[in-house]
């Protein structure tokens, strides 16, 4: 699938990542929005407030487990059509979509 097709499952609980990848291949996930912050968080800290607002991002999951946080997408990425989705985050239903246009 396109980024496009991507970027809809990511906005609603999924994560996806590109066969080109590989194998090992690293995983993609949208980080909401939010304001509160746990306790000792750095951020915390910084704004001398339990509150923050944290903006949504992408955040991707190397091999190995570690997570780098704010992940953008290369050109490359955006045009690809190598898209695949890995897992439902939301343990919900796919959400409903309109009609696949076929590309």
């Amino acid at each position: 699938m396109d980024f496009g097709k991507a970027l809809y499952y990511l906005q609603n609980g999924y994560m996806v990542k590109r066969e080109g990848w590989g194998d090992k291949a690293a995983v993609v996930y949208t980080q909401p929005a939010r304001t509160a912050l746990p306790d000792g968080h750095p951020y915390a800290t910084a704004t001398d407030s339990d509150q923050a607002l944290l903006a949504g991002h992408f955040d991707m999951v190397l091999p190995g487990g570690v997570i780098q946080m704010g992940w953008t997408p290369a050109p490359t990425d955006l045009v690809a059509d190598d898209w695949a989705v890995t897992e439902n985050l939301n343990r919900e239903p796919e959400p409903e979509r309109e009609a696949d246009d076929g590309g």
